[in-house]
């Protein structure tokens, strides 16, 4: 989006399905506006009726947990500053790329739609405790590496940058949803390998970090903290320079928001269609110099990867080709596990 214009826009486009009139809603925003879990609560907020089991169910964090994270933070700082300075920054076929600047123009994709219940069964047959996140890192890090190695670079891994929620609880009521930014970057670097088998292992342990619920919100709080009170104290411009020194480490941004688990439906509205636009093509930019972005978006019972990335990073040709590459390796699995 623009910079010197609205951080929001809304588009309405009318189209007729098996002779039905209808009403297609594009909501576009900067992230400076608002987040994922704001837009989704949004599209809540707006339904007829204003219920969190429309969501994936969450726990919210008790009043103990809140005082004792709040009070942590300070004590994360040094743990921050480490991990940030243990990242290396990546050199492979698209971190190259970046040397030639970005060109402005974003090639956007996005898989079929897979059926969740499907998806979640096959890593269940996987077994071995691999989650429908280390599936889906599993078939990522797989494509990079085929799309690597058609390109003649022999790269073992990749550092990706992946949001996590920093809010303490959902909100309560339709009257309290805010359009804000609660979110903060977490830092992962995860193998590269040829073959599914072959990565579920590798991304389970380097993902490890991230399933510790209590360790990971902490360190997520602290980071989102941290950001906060520097951009409260420093002027922006330092801000934004860490951000374009740090984000050219990072090969990907990986965002994983789950979206609405059953249609949303609006006053007078016709019961019989489903409300599925709210989450089936939401596309990301990361922020700096990573130009590469993708997201698991689920809505209802499916759920589909889209994929963002800068023409001067990724062309369109190359694009098109790693998204299909994911989708071909998540319908592999399928393929492999069908008889198990």
């Amino acid at each position: 989006m623009v910079l010197d214009g609205p951080m929001w826009r809304l588009y309405c486009q009318k189209y007729t399905v098996k002779g039905k009139p209808g009403t297609i809603i594009m909501f576009k925003s900067h992230h400076s506006f608002c987040d994922g879990m704001s837009t989704m609560s949004m599209s809540l907020a707006m339904s007829a009726e204003y219920d969190r089991s429309y969501f994936v169910k969450g726990a919210d964090a008790s009043m103990m947990a809140r005082i004792v994270t709040r009070l942590s933070f300070p004590f994360m700082i040094p743990f921050l500053l480490w991990d940030t300075a243990q990242i290396k920054k990546d050199e492979n076929y698209i971190t190259k790329n970046k040397q030639k600047g970005f060109s402005g123009v974003m090639n956007c994709d996005c898989t079929e739609d897979f059926k969740f219940k499907e998806v979640k069964e096959l890593s269940k047959k996987i077994g071995s405790g691999i989650t429908i996140n280390d599936l889906i890192s599993s078939a990522i890090t797989c494509s990079l590496k085929k799309l690597f190695m058609e390109k003649g670079d022999n790269s073992d891994s990749v550092n990706i940058v992946i949001p996590a929620s920093v809010r303490f609880e959902f909100y309560p009521k339709r009257e309290d949803v805010k359009l804000e930014n609660k979110f903060s970057a977490i830092p992962v670097v995860f193998p590269l390998t040829e073959t599914m088998e072959g990565a579920y292992p590798k991304i389970k342990k380097a993902s490890s970090k991230l399933k510790n619920k209590f360790f990971n919100f902490l360190m997520t709080y602290g980071t989102y903290a941290f950001t906060f009170y520097s951009n409260a104290v420093f002027p922006k411009s330092i801000s934004r320079r860490a951000i374009d020194m740090v984000t050219p480490n990072f090969t990907m941004g990986f965002s994983n928001l789950p979206g609405p688990i059953k249609p949303l439906y609006y006053n007078n509205h016709d019961k019989t269609q489903k409300f599925y636009a709210v989450a089936s093509h939401t596309y990301i930019v990361v922020s700096g110099f990573v130009g590469l972005g993708c997201i698991c978006m689920s809505f209802c019972d499916s759920f589909k990867l889209t994929l963002t990335s800068d023409d001067g990073i990724l062309s369109k040709e190359d694009n098109r080709k790693l998204i299909k590459y994911i989708e071909d390796f998540i319908r592999g699995e399928k393929l492999r596990m069908k008889d198990v």
